[in-house]
């Protein structure tokens, strides 16, 4: 990561992230823009087949640096929740897949339909 801007005013800077793209520059100017301490954030692609992002930000008052970390650790948590929560979701579509081989799982809408229409057959 390279600052660049004006090393007296701590308010506003501009960080040039390389090996990025709009992915890390939308997700963190979202973040960004919703704290309190922030006027303005925002992000830029300079060229496209250049692997850089510049995130300018500007504060209140308080140290840019110290608003960038804070929304880092926020963007991070957010993308642990995902994962977490990913995690959750592959793990109940594993558990629905063996369940499915084993003929336990709870049948869904259209399984019961066709079952309740399988039962109503043999009783006629």
């Amino acid at each position: 990561m390279k600052i660049v801007g004006e090393a007296d005013d701590e308010a506003a800077r501009t960080y040039v992230f390389r090996g990025e793209d709009h992915t890390l520059g939308n997700a963190l100017r979202h973040v960004l823009m919703r704290q309190k301490d922030v006027e303005f954030c925002g992000y830029s692609v300079p060229h496209p087949s250049e692997p850089f992002v510049h995130v300018r930000l500007q504060t209140t008052g308080a140290p840019a640096r110290d608003v960038l970390d804070d929304g880092l650790k926020q963007l991070g948590g957010i993308c642990d929740a995902l994962a977490a929560q990913l995690d959750k979701a592959e793990g109940l579509a594993e558990t629905r897949k063996r369940s499915d081989s084993q003929g336990t799982a709870f049948p869904g809408p259209g399984r019961a339909l066709e079952n309740a229409r399988r039962l109503a057959d043999r009783m006629e």
